[in-house]
């Protein structure tokens, strides 16, 4: 049995050029696509983690950052 990627280099062999420069556009925005989806699961683990921390361990008023940082 071959892979999906094996059975896509074989397409790819038998494609003219005009349909390899199409088919390279296409796998790029599918890749970017992906990524940014990939991305943004990791941005929305990243605001429940930190609404639960709020929850959990509260906030720090903006005069008792600048005290603690020393501003």
């Amino acid at each position: 049995m071959t892979t999906v990627k094996e059975q896509l280099l074989q397409a790819l062999d038998r494609a003219p050029d005009s349909v390899l420069e199409e088919a390279l556009h296409y796998v790029q925005y599918l890749t970017d696509r992906h990524l940014d989806a990939i991305e943004l699961r990791e941005d929305l683990e990243a605001i429940r983690a930190a609404r639960q921390e709020r929850e959990t361990e509260g906030t720090v008023s903006w005069e008792e950052l600048k005290t603690e940082i020393g501003l």
